[in-house]
């Protein structure tokens, strides 16, 4: 009988690829049950592989949902966590402040070790909100209970240390995809030509469409680009938004060369970025979830799988795991101009981008991938699991 491990998270982890990876490595010797909630804006398919258990809370979600609605919700989630450690599986993670507050607590009544592998900063953040705040108080003060905790970042896991005044430094994992052996043919370039859209060259953005990502200003920055290269933005956003981008690439003469194609599920996101000449992430560092995402920004690992130079914001470990590995330029996310001219470096010197190219793969082959990655935490859990501690309870329907 395969030991069985509970996996809980607040918001809907098919949003969330480092979960989905975490699970498909997981789900290959353990069995293993998720617990997340899904609202009507969430991905309803499920992403997770073949063999997971899923228990979906389902709620309302947005600006739409009630107060009461909310608590509902709320108590659903919180008996179906304690329904479900009841029933004593060998290991119990949760995955950010909400969840952590509910399970560490239980699982250290049942017995059971407890890890606790969050997606978020724990810090003071000015810019979060009131309830976010108070969450992050709450996992602040049962992280010390833990018995593993886990970040994405090298600079998350010091400043998580101090913060919570943990005995020791937290565990990273940081947030590549899973080893890509071969580069998938492009879904791009067919949807492109299908478009009628005949640019050869691509700049790529992909995540939401919204403000705070310096979208205006890598569109400013599109004057310094070869005049054949188009800037393709793949994710959700609002239509206010989407449509101010739009209104200020007709005033700079470039709309023609501005291309949304929505949201992308992650399963088609690969075949979706391959053919892409260079990939973009400009986070604003004033904010701690992403002053300290070097290790934690997906989308910079996923360029590197797929061998795409890509130009980032600076700010800690981005020369230590990107630009000093020649497979990055790093600049001001405030200037137009030097954004352009880093673009242009890539686009118009084929060799810089060839061995930039050559370098992301190499990378990844052999360090940012996520098997590499979960190695120290999936060894803690086979450690676990083989200390004798088999409850092998029925499964709750």
């Amino acid at each position: 009988m395969r030991a069985r491990l509970l996996l809980v998270q607040r918001s809907c982890v098919d949003t969330y690829p480092p979960v989905l990876h975490q699970t498909s490595l997981l789900a290959e010797k353990y069995d293993v049950t998720i617990i997340d909630t899904v609202t009507p804006q969430d991905p309803q398919d499920i992403l997770t592989t073949r063999g997971v258990r899923r228990i979906r809370i389902k709620t309302e979600g947005g600006q739409k949902q009630t107060l009461w609605s909310r608590m509902y919700a709320a108590r659903q989630f919180d008996k179906r966590v304690l329904r479900m450690a009841e029933t004593r599986p060998q290991i119990i993670i949760a995955y950010d402040h909400y969840a952590l507050a509910k399970v560490v607590r239980c699982a250290r009544r049942q017995g059971i070790p407890c890890i606790a592998h969050l997606h978020e900063v724990l810090s003071d953040d000015p810019y979060a909100s009131f309830r976010s705040r108070c969450m992050a108080q709450r996992a602040r003060r049962e992280l010390r209970n833990a018995d593993l905790v886990v970040v994405a970042d090298l600079y998350r896991a010091r400043s998580a240390r101090m913060f919570c005044d943990l005995p020791n430094t937290p565990t990273v994992v940081m947030n590549c995809p899973r080893r890509l052996l071969t580069i998938p043919s492009s879904k791009l370039q067919n949807w492109l030509a299908d478009q009628s859209i005949a640019y050869s060259r691509v700049v790529h953005y992909q995540g939401n469409v919204a403000p705070r990502k310096n979208l205006e200003n890598i569109i400013r920055s599109m004057r310094h680009w070869p005049t054949d290269a188009i800037f393709v933005l793949v994710g959700r956003g609002s239509d206010t938004f989407i449509s101010s981008l739009k209104k200020l690439a007709t005033e700079l003469a470039v709309e023609t060369r501005l291309v949304f194609t929505g949201r992308v599920n992650y399963t088609d996101l690969f075949a979706g970025t391959a053919g892409a000449s260079v990939g973009v992430t400009l986070l604003e560092s004033r904010y701690p979830n992403w002053r300290w995402a070097a290790g934690a920004s997906n989308k910079r690992f996923e360029y590197l799988a797929l061998g795409i130079p890509q130009v980032t914001n600076p700010g800690p470990g981005i020369k230590e795991l990107f630009t000093n590995e020649g497979v990055a330029l790093s600049v001001d996310p405030s200037k137009p101009d030097d954004i352009g001219t880093a673009i242009n470096k890539y686009l118009s010197n084929s060799e810089l981008s060839s061995q930039a190219s050559i370098r992301a793969r190499r990378l990844h082959l052999s360090e940012y991938n996520y098997e590499r990655q979960f190695e120290p935490v999936m060894g803690w859990i086979d450690a676990q699991i083989t200390s004798g501690k088999h409850y092998g309870s029925r499964l709750p329907p």
